[in-house]
């Protein structure tokens, strides 16, 4: 059924993934971004990546809690829309918020437009279509989604454009060949702004992870654990990634629950120090690391 889809409404919200996905999924000729004040970046991140690949965008302002609002601005920007056929269209209700979803919903039914939704859970993807019958939303399909996006758009449609820097420190590029025959995709030392680097942001399926990776004093230090919730916040990367601080030793008690509080996992490579000369990561620590991170992406 998706082939038939010409146009997809997507909800704006915090979580881009919710339309990241469904969008590359079902692959329209058209997308339509509902925002509101406070996901306007989102949206405008979002317009500029599918418009690089000549996907028609249109951006339309919506009332994020006025539910007959919501309900008036969707069945206005139908009615005026040149695409007659409403089978040809779909609505994405992940994202936004919940009043946004509703009235959407509402809208679905009273035109009998298909709908869908994604499920993003225990590092897996479905997508849900619905169809209608007697005014009856009915469960069409159910889609389990593999792989389908990549690092490079997913930072894209979360800060825009971003800096690499090519050269590690040898501790980090121990870190990184013990990791990157585990996942899909792997890139280090990005800079999503002049001050705020991110030593790794790495992929399995479309889980996404960050790490910090500190040694000698500063991996006693609560400075990752701040890099780390600035990057995984809203105005970043967002709560549905990762995060995680990989230490040469053992971190202290008040910042790893200070850790917890922020989501933040961290990994101690305790028998891996980081201040000798002859430096590498011990095979106990480089097992700890890999299931670690295995563990918390399929989480």
């Amino acid at each position: 059924m998706f082939e038939n889809i010409q146009t997809l409404h997507c909800l704006i919200g915090e979580q881009q993934i919710s339309n990241l996905i469904p969008i590359r999924h079902i692959n329209p000729d058209q997308i339509v971004l509902w925002y509101t004040d406070r996901t306007q970046r989102r949206c405008e991140s979002l317009e500029k990546a599918f418009k690089a690949e000549n996907i028609n965008c249109i951006a339309e302002k919506i009332s994020p809690y006025d539910l007959r609002s919501i309900i008036s601005d969707i069945e206005k920007h139908i009615a005026k829309s040149s695409q007659v056929d409403l089978n040809k269209i779909m609505f994405n209700i992940t994202g936004g918020t919940k009043f946004m979803a509703i009235g959407s919903f509402l809208v679905c039914q009273k035109y009998n437009i298909p709908f869908c939704y994604l499920q993003s859970e225990g590092g897996k993807n479905y997508l849900y279509l619905y169809t209608w019958e007697d005014n009856t939303p009915i469960l069409k399909e159910t889609f389990q989604i593999s792989s389908i996006i990549n690092l490079d758009e997913y930072i894209k449609i979360h800060v825009g454009e971003y800096k690499r820097k090519d050269e590690h420190n040898y501790y980090e590029q121990l870190i990184i060949s013990c990791i990157k025959d585990k996942v899909d995709e792997m890139i280090s030392n990005i800079y999503l702004e002049e001050a705020l680097e991110v030593d790794l942001i790495f992929r399995i399926g479309n889980r996404i992870g960050i790490a910090e990776i500190k040694t000698k004093n500063k991996a006693t230090k609560k400075e990752g654990i701040d890099q780390l919730s600035t990057a995984g916040g809203r105005e970043y990367f967002g709560t549905y990634t990762k995060k995680f601080l990989i230490v040469d030793r053992e971190y202290p008690e008040n910042n790893k629950d200070l850790a917890v509080v922020r989501d933040i996992k961290v990994i101690e490579l305790k028998n891996s120090p980081g201040d000798t000369e002859d430096a590498k990561i011990d095979e106990n620590d480089k097992e700890l690391l890999v299931n670690t991170i295995l563990e918390e992406m399929n989480a």
